[in-house]
């Protein structure tokens, strides 16, 4: 009798254990909602022009150059983006720079290589299931898109100031906090002004980590039930 119960108990641990494994595969992907566009307060509401973008800082500026650390909102009023040259700012993102106003950018010390850097967090995310989507433009390329320091090989290298350009990212999360850097170059210009800037559209999902308390849950669910189904057959048994 007491080796039945022993069996029966190991039974239980194996078939929670099996539980547990299937809620993790089957639980669907949820947004990351820490991951933001650029030129957005929210998933949903842009940033006035010229607002500073709190999502996105510079890390890298060329030498001379007195910007950074913060990014503002491009003003739509001015240059280039008055002039359709640049795509139009909408209400799911807009240009950033050093500066708002490109229409004054300058040419020296405003050429050369900038970083603009955002962080998103995975923290309840099963890293391994997490991917991006994106869709960008620059001025004036990027030679480089890196996660969490390593390079993910995307590049836009001749792109159009007017259109998008989409990519995705499938590897290379970790758990928690996670960076993206977009490496922007200004090619020098012959006149004085030289805009230069950054527009970005970001989604990402992941599969959500279950809670440890909901398996413990399930657990003591199964266990319950199955000592709840050995007191009825003890129960016939003597009746």
């Amino acid at each position: 009798m007491q080796r039945n119960r022993l069996m029966k108990t190991i039974s239980l641990v194996f078939l929670t254990t099996g539980l547990a494994i299937s809620i993790n595969h089957s639980v669907t992907a949820a947004p990351i909602t820490t991951l933001f566009s650029t030129g957005m307060a929210d998933a949903t509401t842009p940033l006035p022009d010229t607002a500073v973008d709190p999502h996105y800082t510079l890390t890298q500026v060329p030498p001379g150059a007195l910007f950074g650390p913060a990014t503002y909102v491009a003003d739509s009023s001015a240059y280039p983006l008055a002039s359709d040259e640049w795509l139009a700012n909408n209400s799911t993102s807009k240009w950033i720079s050093a500066q708002a106003d490109q229409g004054t950018f300058p040419n020296d010390p405003g050429s050369g290589d900038y970083i603009f850097h955002t962080t998103f967090d995975l923290t309840g995310f099963d890293p391994a299931t997490a991917q991006i989507s994106g869709q960008w433009t620059m001025d004036n390329y990027s030679p480089d898109l890196r996660l969490n320091g390593v390079s993910t090989g995307i590049t836009a290298l001749e792109p159009d100031f007017t259109v998008f350009q989409s990519f995705s990212i499938t590897s290379g999360f970790v758990a928690g906090l996670n960076t993206l850097d977009f490496h922007v170059h200004n090619e020098p210009y012959f006149g004085n002004v030289n805009p230069m800037g950054l527009r970005v559209e970001l989604s990402g999902t992941a599969e959500l980590v279950p809670e440890p308390s909901a398996l413990l849950h399930a657990a003591m669910t199964l266990i319950a039930a199955g000592g709840l189904r050995a007191r009825r057959r003890r129960t016939l048994r003597t009746t």
